[in-house]
């Protein structure tokens, strides 16, 4: 018998880098990687502010404007907001590769220490949830429990 085995939540890293696509920081929030989220985001958002002309922000929120206001954006501009976000893309689908093969750790005395496959904390065995994070569990068959005698 090996000393891992797979996680047993497994994210989807083309779901973590489609919300990515629509807006930076929203693909770590899928995998609850909180403070990567706030930087990502912020990161984007500040280089959208500071980079955009304010002369080109469009006045209403009709397609006209919005389409008038893309045509006014410098190049400069498009090409380092789709880099922040392709770059955000990458960072997502590697660490999402990277959360789904994180295995479950035994300690050295041989007993099984589970954890749980979002937040990677010592789960409780008699819980069927993670109460560090609240994420559901699959329920064990009781022949994949071992005995405490």
């Amino acid at each position: 018998m090996s000393d891992t085995q797979p996680s047993q939540s497994e994210k989807k890293t083309w779901l973590a880098a489609l919300l990515t696509l629509l807006v930076p920081g929203l693909g770590h929030l899928y995998i609850r990687m909180w403070g990567g989220a706030v930087l990502w985001f912020l990161l984007y958002f500040t280089a959208t502010v500071v980079l955009f002309p304010t002369q080109s922000t469009p006045s209403d929120l009709s397609l006209d404007g919005l389409v008038a206001w893309g045509e006014a954006m410098p190049i400069e501009v498009a090409l380092t907001i789709m880099g922040i976000t392709a770059l955000c893309m990458a960072d997502v689908y590697v660490r999402t590769k990277q959360l789904n093969q994180r295995p479950i750790q035994r300690s050295g005395s041989g007993s099984d220490v589970q954890r749980c496959p979002d937040c990677g904390k010592e789960l409780d065995a008699d819980l069927d949830f993670c109460h560090w994070c609240t994420t559901e569990l699959p329920k064990a068959d009781s022949n994949d429990r071992t005995d405490e005698s």
